[in-house]
């Protein structure tokens, strides 16, 4: 089969000579005028060379390139003398040119209002989809919130009286002990509870009705571990009681003791016992937790005993670092305090309802407790004229181990990270058991 144009094209390869196509001679040729006739076609094709079909073109793709329509036009072929229903024909004429760009339609008042409310349905899809955070803490306190998550609505929620009867909420952030008007602000379609504290002990979990609840757990580690050790130090050191206002009697003499060597029991081991651990570890201390699921120490060198017994029977310094839920509630009573030896160091920075105080008056009194360092207590605050103030083996802090220059940077990071998880649909991390309390 063979094709024929006005002007004769032969490739840079085949200068003067024709090119085999499957056994048969093909003439390629093209016009400078970019049309031609097919002669003789079954099928045609859309191409300035007209080869049969089953050949491949072979003209150049640089020459394509550059004979390329502007990008701005439509390249189009125009059938002349072709049915509508079939394709190309036998004698058919082609035709290869270009189509000018349509021009737009003017927009109408009915395209212009449709536009209007398809963008006005987006803006109120925007507005649904704002996460909108009641706060019963400073609202100033989440100005790093706000500045981070521009999706995010905050609002100050109150924590006593009535609430505003059109507010709905996705997030409450709210105290670790709850607030008298909590039963009605989890009314308003609130998803996540987050108490902004690392003990819930306190907080009254019936009214949560399957609400999730997290907290800011372990977040006070470093400053409570740190506070840990330098009651330690103290205690072994005799600050303060070695502190001078006078000159002594006797210069340059005294019994103090070391923590090389001392056995330090960890009364629970989650977050802040591990902080402890890893502090303690380099005073070259010997070191055992208890902790209820009896698994394996995360940190190297710190043994787990296997029940309270063994313990508390050869510690020297005894910290207390549980929460306090139902099952630990007096866990330091008679009971226990008989199972240390005589003289023991007793610290306590977890929570007061974990220690029977008046159990502890009675070690106190008979020698079984050396010396009672006591952060926790209950209540807090306590009464004037309570007998800890006064008790000479007694050192009382008004709940401040916590405290620390970065200490609600740590508290508030822990609510970020969960809000993060919330908005991506994943899980929440640091969530409390309604049934363990914890």
């Amino acid at each position: 089969m063979r094709w024929t144009t006005t002007d004769t094209c032969r490739s840079s390869v085949a200068r003067r000579r024709s090119c085999e196509r499957g056994g048969r001679a093909c003439r390629r040729t093209r016009s400078k005028a970019f049309s031609g006739i097919a002669e003789g076609s079954k099928r045609s094709r859309s191409s300035a060379c007209r080869i049969p079909s089953g050949a491949r073109s072979c003209v150049p793709r640089w020459w394509l390139r550059r004979m390329r329509p502007p990008r701005s036009r439509s390249f189009v072929i125009i059938v002349k003398g072709a049915s509508p229903d079939s394709r190309s024909r036998a004698g058919s004429r082609f035709s290869i040119g270009f189509r000018e760009p349509r021009r737009p339609r003017r927009s109408s008042a009915r395209c212009s209002s449709r536009r209007f409310s398809r963008a006005g349905s987006q803006r109120s899809r925007r507005v649904a989809n704002t996460l909108r955070i009641g706060s019963q803490m400073p609202v100033a306190m989440l100005d790093g919130v706000k500045a981070r998550f521009p999706s995010v609505e905050v609002v100050e929620v109150p924590g006593e009286g009535a609430v505003d009867g059109a507010l709905e909420l996705d997030v409450l952030l709210t105290l670790p002990w709850g607030t008298p008007n909590l039963a009605d602000v989890l009314t308003r379609g609130v998803r996540w509870v987050h108490a902004y504290g690392t003990g819930v002990n306190g907080f009254p979990f019936e009214v949560l009705d399957g609400v999730p609840l997290t907290c800011s757990r372990g977040a006070s580690a470093a400053a409570i571990s740190e506070w840990v050790m330098a009651v330690l130090l103290a205690a072994e050191k005799h600050l303060p009681q070695t502190w001078l206002d006078a000159p002594p009697e006797r210069w340059n003499v005294a019994e103090l003791g070391t923590l090389r060597g001392k056995r330090l029991a960890l009364i629970g081991f989650g977050g802040i016992a591990q902080a402890i651990a890893r502090r303690a570890l380099p005073f070259e201390m010997q070191i055992q937790g208890f902790r209820r699921t009896g698994a394996k120490s995360p940190v190297p060198g710190v043994e787990i005993a296997k029940s309270l017994e063994a313990l508390l029977g050869e510690a020297d310094h005894v910290v207390v670092a549980a929460p306090e839920t139902p099952a630990t509630r007096h866990l330091l009573c008679d009971e226990t305090f008989a199972m240390m030896k005589p003289g023991v160091h007793l610290v306590n920075v977890a929570r007061g309802g974990l220690v029977d105080q008046e159990a502890l008056r009675r070690a106190l009194d008979v020698g079984r407790v050396g010396l009672a360092t006591l952060d926790c207590v209950e209540p807090e605050p306590l009464p004037a004229g309570h007998w800890l103030y006064d008790h000479p083996k007694v050192r009382l802090t008004p709940h401040i181990s916590w405290a620390g220059p970065e200490s609600h940077e740590g508290l508030m990071e822990r609510f970020v990270e969960n809000l993060e998880r919330f908005l991506r649909g994943e899980a929440l991390e640091y969530r409390v058991d309604p049934d363990e309390r914890y």
